[in-house]
């Protein structure tokens, strides 16, 4: 049994042309419509895009490479130079990598934790080194549990540093007071 499927489809959609050349479905709009001859200056854009696509990335061969390079003003005639060149780049970029990872960095710009650097230098020469995930409060505690005697200066110091690092701005008073501390400190 045959069945008519454009009994299904809306009337409407039966009368406005369509075009569906290239597999694509496109409805058909006046030449000289203002938005046509937009479209077809974005196809051919396009289409213009694409060819150059075509031509130096798919089209990248070993003439097109030896033009690119004179261009450049190499004259390559071998393949174990470019070799060399490229090996000599990546080198020099692998060791400016390693050197800004290996190099220490400069001391922090801010003068609060510059000073807290210093606190925290004085204790670990006494054995206290601070752990990267620790906090100065948690820093503090350990301190006071491991050295009772150091537990005031440790609270005054950690409880300056935490206001004015934290709090806002501190004045310029309380930042000598707590360099004045942390000068005191001796662990």
């Amino acid at each position: 049994m045959r069945i008519d499927p454009t009994a299904a489809v809306a009337p409407e959609r039966l009368e406005r042309s369509i075009d569906i050349s290239a597999g694509a479905v496109r409805f058909n709009v006046p030449q000289n419509d203002l938005l046509a001859r937009a479209w077809r200056r974005l196809q051919f854009n396009l289409d213009a895009i694409n060819n150059r696509w075509n031509q130096w990335v798919l089209g990248y061969g070993p003439e097109r490479q030896a033009q690119f390079l004179q261009n450049l003003g190499l004259s390559i005639k071998d393949w174990r130079q470019p070799a060399w060149v490229f090996l000599v780049i990546v080198g020099v970029i692998v060791a400016v990598i390693a050197a800004w990872v290996l190099i220490p960095r400069r001391r922090p710009s801010d003068p609060v934790v510059r000073i807290y650097h210093t606190f925290c230098r004085k204790l670990a020469r006494r054995g206290l080194k601070k752990a990267d995930h620790e906090t100065a409060g948690d820093f503090a505690r350990r301190v006071k549990l491991q050295h009772p005697e150091l537990g005031e200066q440790t609270d005054r110091i950690t409880a300056l540093y935490a206001h004015l690092r934290y709090a806002g701005k501190g004045s310029n008073k309380q930042l000598l007071q707590f360099k004045q501390y942390v000068v005191e400190f001796r662990p």
